[in-house]
Formats: structure tokens, sequence, C-alpha cells
């Protein structure tokens, strides 16, 4: 049933050409049907986002984001890009919840998918550097669950996904700049013709934001997937944060 599964999924699924499944052709069914559903989603489509930490007496009250990412199959005669837009809302001084809603193209294929998921911002640990110069050091938690689903045909793909960026922000004159890694994992599944597969996959992220005192920051973030030869994800966003006083204009 797995083997049968996953060449209806890439045939409904607009988003996964054949040229782009032959890359990753060595992958079990199970680990491609994961892949393909991260990478629909905005777990994966996306680049991670990790923004400078702000004084705990002025939390800040929201964010809204512009995001896009970028997978590029070298064998593949196209590029797969994600454009979407994300905003949170802060619930407690260290929570901040919202949601994310997306489209996923190809320059190979005139077909589309939209995606959406509900995302969790929390603060595990939060270290102010000692003296003025050094860095802050940061240890967050964030949280998605995904779907998604093409204009065309009855497939669909969801995920749940947990990342812990470690950050490090350091002041810029009259701005921010942090460095993060970003550990996490994520569950993918593809259901079509009432049939689902899915895997649990390892992922890893690295990035850096830079931001202004008024709120206003620019993301950028190398992200990956790990599934034998999946391409690395190069990722950007645009970002204002509302409330809250950042260290750097102090």
């Amino acid at each position: 049933m797995r083997h049968s599964l996953v060449p209806v999924v890439i045939a409904t699924l607009a988003c996964a050409s054949t040229a782009a499944a032959q890359i990753i052709s060595t992958s079990s069914p199970s680990e491609l049907a994961g892949f393909r559903a991260l990478v629909l989603t905005p777990a994966g489509a996306f680049p991670e986002m990790v923004s400078p930490h702000r004084r705990a007496d002025q939390p800040y009250r929201g964010t809204l984001a512009l995001r896009y990412g970028q997978y590029n199959y070298r064998q593949a005669r196209g590029t797969f890009h994600s454009v979407g837009l994300s905003g949170l809302v802060g619930v407690k001084r260290w929570l901040h919840v919202g949601a994310t809603f997306g489209r996923h193209s190809s320059t190979s294929i005139d077909e589309v998918s939209y995606m959406g998921s509900v995302d969790v911002d929390a603060s595990l640990y939060h270290k102010t550097a000692d003296n003025t110069g050094n860095g802050d050091t940061d240890v967050g938690l964030q949280l998605s669950a995904g779907y998604a689903k093409p204009e065309s045909g009855d497939a669909s793909a969801r995920s749940v996904w947990a990342s812990v960026p470690i950050a490090i922000t350091l002041p810029q004159g009259s701005s921010l700049l942090t460095l993060f890694v970003a550990p996490s994992a994520g569950y993918g599944s593809l259901e079509s013709a009432g049939v689902t597969d899915g895997s649990l996959r390892p992922m890893f992220g690295a990035g850096l934001c830079w931001a202004l005192k008024s709120g206003f920051a620019a993301h950028a973030t190398l992200h990956r997937i790990v599934s034998n030869e999946s391409p690395n994800q190069l990722g950007f966003a645009l970002s204002y944060t509302f409330g809250g006083t950042r260290r750097a204009s102090e």
C-alpha cells in the first residue's frame, strides 16, 4: 500500500513534479511522504524566524511577517517558491500564538497549493549580557501544526513541527544583530484516495536577524530537512514587531 501511495501523491500534488521526486528516489516511501508534506506546509516551506529578545518588563504585543522560502532541485528544471504571511500576538509575557497562511508554486509546473498553520512561540530562557557590548543569550521553543492542499485533486498534506532555537543577540549601534542555530523535528503525512503515509524527519536551521529599534527587522535563514539528497532551503523574511522596547534603544 505504501509503495502505491507515493506515485499517486506525487502526481496529484502539483508541487511535487516527477523530476523532483527522482532527486530523492533513494528514500523510502514513508520518508519521501514525510519530506514532501513538510515542504508543502509552513513547517518546511518557510524560513524559521528568530527575533531579538525584548525586555521582560516591556514584552512585545505582536509581530507581522512576510516570509519567502525557496527550494532548488538541481536535477529538476524548476524552483519551488513559497510566499506567506505570519502573525503572532502575546497571551503571556513569555508566550505568543498566531497563524501562518501561504502559497506554494513551481517555475516548472503551472499548479499551486495553499497552506496554513497554527503557531506558538515561547521563551524558555534568557540571559542578559553582563557587560555593555556583549551579547544576550536566548533559548526558545517554536511549535507549528500545518495543513496544505493543491487547487485541484483530493490529496492533502499535514505536519506538526517543533524547534528549539538558540540565539545570541549583539548590539549594533541603534540596531541589534541576532545569530541563531535551531535543531528541530517535524512529522509530515500525505493523504490521497484514502491512503495516508508519513514519517518523522529531523531538521536543522541557522540564520540571522537584523532589527531596528523601531520594530522593523530583516531575516535570512538556511534550512534543511534531513532526507536523502534533499536540497537546502534559502529563505528570507521582513517583519514588524509591535510594542516593547529593545535593549539597543535604552
